[in-house]
């Protein structure tokens, strides 16, 4: 019989019934902005829900503050927003695809509706709403007021709220927690405040990373709750959240789920042995590939790919052997990160040796592409069936 050690309670379910994962202590982590952080942190699986999370203990929480006291959202790239990269190399900025899949979804027939973004940042993600959305007027909510001017260019915008939701006296025909629903660390309690401030026909827009499919979501420290779309569903229903629409096909290796007002309901508890296994798998194929790295780095000339999550969480260990990162998207070519130079696919040099940290699914898509281009291109252990 396995022994269990009661941590603290399940940030979904609210029940004591967390296991550890094992050997999650020994991987570095990173940042959501993409800056390296050493080893530390617990993971944990809910034996009631299966819900993936963090332990939100005194060090989590005080370590999450420093991350937030100096972020930095999209730094690589001057504060452009990421892009999604399409198998043919074409790109978009993700909202710009969030934009197209609400007003596909009905959300553009309200002529002068009102929306609020939880956690906008730095309003990538209003400007594009703005644009598709010209009628509407827009708020966003944010811990802080520093990103206001900002804000203020964008055509719509009315209002920024910080600190405590229940500041926020509007009520809204929607409402945005896009990436922001896995750094809460009382998710359904937040939801349940989101909720509340919808008109009785109004929406709720969620967007989060798909752990099935988004393997160093994990490593990300300021991360609590890491979600499969059974405990992204499970959880909106404790929430009050009827999901219309729970999909993983709207952005590559994310979830998205387009929910109305409902009432706290039941819904089918995810299987906490799947979460169990994928957990440990997860963990077991992140070290495997974070030693694989350490192997290829021994290259005189070796780069990374990508300078987001997974390159730049492999660059804290791999420490003064990166020379160098290659990425396609055109704001980050040119710039450097950390003192390294982010070059283009054409400017890989024949001799180098490249790291590529991705799953093996966009793997797949990807190699075709990387092998028209100089330099030997080396790839993770495959992700186990």
């Amino acid at each position: 019989m396995a022994f269990r050690m009661r941590l603290s309670s399940c940030v979904t379910c609210g029940e004591g019934q967390l296991v550890p994962v094992p050997r999650y202590d020994e991987l570095p982590r990173v940042t959501s902005d993409c800056r390296p952080l050493l080893a530390g942190g617990r993971l944990a699986v809910c034996q009631g829900c299966g819900t993936i999370q963090k332990i939100a203990d005194k060090q989590w929480v005080e370590e999450v503050e420093r991350i937030y006291a100096g972020y930095d959202i999209y730094h690589q790239s001057a504060g452009v927003e990421q892009v999604v990269f399409s198998d043919g190399g074409f790109t978009l900025p993700r909202s710009a695809l969030l934009v197209d899949f609400l007003a596909r979804n009905g959300c553009d027939e309200i002529e002068r509706g009102e929306l609020i973004d939880i956690g906008c940042g730095n309003g990538a993600a209003l400007a594009n709403f703005s644009k598709t959305l010209s009628g509407w007027v827009l708020d966003g909510y944010e811990l802080t007021e520093k990103g206001v001017e900002t804000l203020r260019a964008i055509p719509g915008f009315r209002h920024l709220y910080a600190g405590d939701l229940s500041v926020i006296p509007a009520r809204y025909h929607l409402a945005l927690v896009i990436h922001v629903l896995e750094h809460f660390q009382m998710p359904i309690a937040k939801l349940v405040e989101i909720v509340s401030l919808l008109r009785p026909e109004g929406r709720v827009f969620i967007e989060v990373p798909n752990l099935a499919t988004s393997p160093f979501d994990l490593v990300i420290a300021d991360h609590l709750t890491h979600f499969t779309r059974e405990t992204l569903g499970y959880a909106a229903a404790c929430a009050g959240i009827e999901a219309v629409i729970l999909s993983n096909e709207v952005l590559p290796r994310e979830l998205t789920l387009l929910g109305r007002r409902g009432h706290p309901h039941r819904q089918p508890v995810p299987d906490p042995v799947k979460s169990q296994n994928l957990a440990q798998k997860t963990v077991s194929w992140l070290i495997e590939l974070l030693d694989d790295s350490r192997v290829a780095s021994a290259a005189s000339n070796f780069g990374l790919f990508g300078s987001s999550i997974s390159s730049q969480w492999l660059s804290g260990p791999l420490e003064g052997r990166v020379l160098f990162f290659v990425d396609e998207d055109p704001s980050r070519i040119g710039r450097n990160i950390n003192g390294i130079p982010v070059i283009s696919l054409a400017e890989v040099p024949a001799d180098a040796i490249v790291y590529v940290p991705l799953p093996t699914a966009v793997v797949k898509n990807l190699a075709p592409r990387l092998e028209k281009f100089s330099g030997t291109y080396v790839y993770p252990p495959a992700w186990p069936t």
